[in-house]
């Protein structure tokens, strides 16, 4: 008897060990960038903003690879500046959850094309 509740107790223990270190999962698909078509010009400007379900007390970190981020708004919105040469740039957002450890990290891939030749 001893024996058996001995080894129950074990079990208990291991499984409350195992859940307490699962990791939380989000379902970040929910978060994404905007706009989806993300299309800029060579140094020009494009408004970014994060849409979906936001904690009201997260913050929020903007960044680009090759770029910057010229500004960020109030709320979940940024201002994207492109670089100077065409390519394809990923910009990244990270939500921090209003939970301490709790982030979201989002990206999305924008073009940025070459200006427009409008003298032919």
């Amino acid at each position: 008897m001893f024996r058996n509740v001995s080894l129950i107790s074990l079990l208990f223990l291991a499984l409350s060990i195992f859940t307490a270190s699962a990791p939380v999962t989000t379902q970040t698909s929910m978060i994404t960038i905007l706009p989806e078509d993300c299309q800029v010009m060579v140094g020009e400007e494009l408004a970014l903003e994060l849409s979906g379900p936001l904690a009201s007390g997260a913050a929020f970190t903007w960044d680009v690879d090759y770029g910057e981020v010229a500004s960020v708004l109030p709320g979940s919105s940024a201002v994207l500046v492109a670089p100077p040469t065409p390519s394809v740039i990923t910009v990244y957002a990270l939500v921090s959850d209003a939970k301490p450890g709790r982030w979201i990290y989002v990206t999305r891939q924008c073009t940025v094309s070459p200006p427009i030749n409008v003298n032919g």
